[in-house]
Order: structure tokens, then C-alpha cells, then sequence
């Protein structure tokens, strides 16, 4: 009996990459949240709510090219932010 029954490895499996997925969301949320204002509410406008820059721009009375902005200084901020996980994003993201 040294060995888990094969069901029980997968439900463990399952579970840690549930917890871990979970955590990396956590840190991604929690960097949306560092960045700042005008950022943040592009971000979450193009990417959460999965708008396109002209929806977004039309929705924040502002110019599509102030979108585009926007959304390259949240991209990159959050690439600095999230520097350190990126191995477990490639890993447990879809």
C-alpha cells in the first residue's frame, strides 16, 4: 500500500492546480488594482468586460488613441507587477 489509489492522484492534482489558479487570479486581480485610475478602468473595460477600444472609448467619453494608450501602460505596469509569477500564468491560465 505505498501507493494513493490512481482516483485519489487525480483529485489531489486537480485540487493543488484548483488552489493554485485560484492564487494566480488573486494576484492579477490585486495588480489591476495597483494601477492607476484611468488604467485600471481601460483594463478592466477592454479586458474583463471584453470590450473593444471603441466601445470602451465611447463608454468613458475619451479617444480611441487614449484607449490604445491606456491600455499599453496597464499592460506594461502589470507585466512589471506580475513579474514574478508569469511561469505559474503560462502554466495554470488558459
Amino acid at each position: 500500500m505505498d501507493q494513493l489509489p490512481e482516483n485519489v492522484a487525480l483529485e489531489t492534482e486537480d485540487s493543488f492546480e484548483a488552489v493554485v489558479r485560484a492564487e494566480v487570479y488573486r494576484q492579477i486581480l490585486q495588480a489591476i488594482d495597483k494601477l492607476p485610475e484611468a488604467c485600471a478602468t481601460v483594463f478592466k473595460l477592454s479586458y474583463l468586460n471584453q470590450m473593444d477600444n471603441e466601445q470602451v472609448a465611447n463608454t468613458l467619453s475619451i479617444s480611441i488613441n487614449t484607449v490604445k494608450v491606456q491600455k499599453n501602460r496597464a499592460k506594461k505596469r502589470l507585466q512589471d507587477l506580475l513579474k514574478n509569477i508569469y511561469p505559474l500564468c503560462c502554466l495554470f491560465l488558459p
